[in-house]
Parts: structure tokens; sequence; C-alpha cells
């Protein structure tokens, strides 16, 4: 990249006929030439960091290498849905529920609007059969606390700084998955949930009850409100 121009066809900027911006970060994004996307991976006491390598499709660890299998999955635009990850003990890891985060200044092929800010854990199965499964809902959007920015832009000849109006200012609204349910063959734990006030947006939860279940013979065996 050179600062040639972020001005893309706008006839009061200084443009270099032989570079075009847009073209270069597009194809860094869809062909893997840029910096890559770094992936963390949290889960049941396991901590790994990693990014895709475009160009070869395989899975790179960062630090501390890791034996674990990773692997996922695409939509058709080549977009990953779905992480299943598999450990030394040979227990599988699924992740298939995804989290978006939406902006709500309009999106262009290099950066969209919606984008997938994290995958869930849904899943996790044992060699012998065991197995855990995690629940969640959506509620709508949530704003977190001091998301809000804006842009300006500053051309050097001739002199000049605009800002973005109000109107156009940015706001990342997150679409929050709450745990419900978390269940194995024979015993569930189910989260109540309620509304909240301290973050903006219908989305927004808060913890209230936890109820544990014997799920052979339906006996809830605790009982308690948060």
């Amino acid at each position: 990249m050179t600062p040639s121009s972020i001005c893309e066809g706008d006839p009061g900027c200084s443009t270099d006929p032989n570079f075009d911006n847009l073209a270069a970060i597009q194809e860094m994004t869809e062909f893997g030439t840029g910096e890559p996307d770094i992936f963390r991976a949290n889960f049941m006491g396991h901590s790994l960091t990693y990014y895709v390598d475009k160009i070869s499709n395989n899975i790179k660890f960062i630090g501390e290498q890791s034996l674990f299998n990773i692997s996922y999955t695409l939509d058709g635009f080549n977009n990953i849905t779905t992480w299943t990850i598999i450990d030394d003990d040979g227990v599988t890891y699924y992740f298939n529920q995804a989290e978006t985060t939406t902006n709500t200044l309009t999106g262009n092929p290099v950066v969209p609007a919606t984008t997938t800010s994290a995958w869930l854990l849904t899943k996790a199965v044992h060699p012998s059969g065991d197995y855990i499964q995690y629940t969640y809902n959506n509620y709508g959007y949530s704003v977190p606390a001091f998301t809000m920015s804006s842009w300006a832009n500053w051309i050097i000849s001739p002199s000049s700084l605009t800002t973005s109006a109000d109107a156009n200012q940015n706001v990342p609204m997150q679409s929050p998955y709450y745990l419900t349910r978390v269940e194995s063959a024979d015993a569930a734990v189910d989260f109540t949930l309620d509304t909240r006030t301290d973050l903006y947006g219908p989305g927004s939860r808060k913890l209230t009850q936890i109820k544990v279940s014997d799920k052979l013979t339906g006996i809830v065996k605790k009982n308690g409100h948060i």
C-alpha cells in the first residue's frame, strides 16, 4: 500500500492512476495477500491462538504449538460458518452458533456491514459417546457502552478537512446469544434470564435463576434465584 489516495474517483482528490487502493485491499481480503485474521479459541480450560493460511487453507498456530485438530466449514461465499476442534484425548468440540456484529453505516465489498464476531461452543462429545450440549437464545441486538465512532478525511493539497456528521457516525450493534441450557444424557441445567437496562438494546439480558434437573426422573435437584 502507498499513501497515494483513499478517494477512489472523487474529482476533488489527487489520485495515483497506477494504483487502486480499493482493488488492492479487496485482493488482500479475498486472496490472502494481506495480514490474516487471528482466531482465539477458549473452551474447557484450553486456549488456542491461530490463523488460516488463505493460500494453503491450513491452520497455523501462533505461540505454543498444538496437536489439536481444527477444521471449519464454508458457505457459498467462502465465509467460515462453523468450527470443529478435536483435542489430544479425542474429545470433539463443535462451535456451531455464530454471533454477529452489525455496523449502522453502509458496508462495502471489503468491509460488509454485518460480520461474524464469535462462534459459541454448542457441543462436546467424548469418544465413549458421552456428550454435553449447549443451547443459546438471542433476544435482539445490544450496544455495549462507548462504541460510537466517526471518521475524518484530510487532503494535503489543496488542504481541507472533512468530518462525519452525527447522522453518519457508526454504532456497532452486537447480536448476543445467551446460554439458556446445558445438558448431558441424564442431567440438565437451565438458566432463566431477564431484561437489563444498563446496556442499550432489547437483546441485553441478565441471569436470574439456575435450575438443575435429573432428566431420567424429571426431579429438580437444585433451584436457585440470583
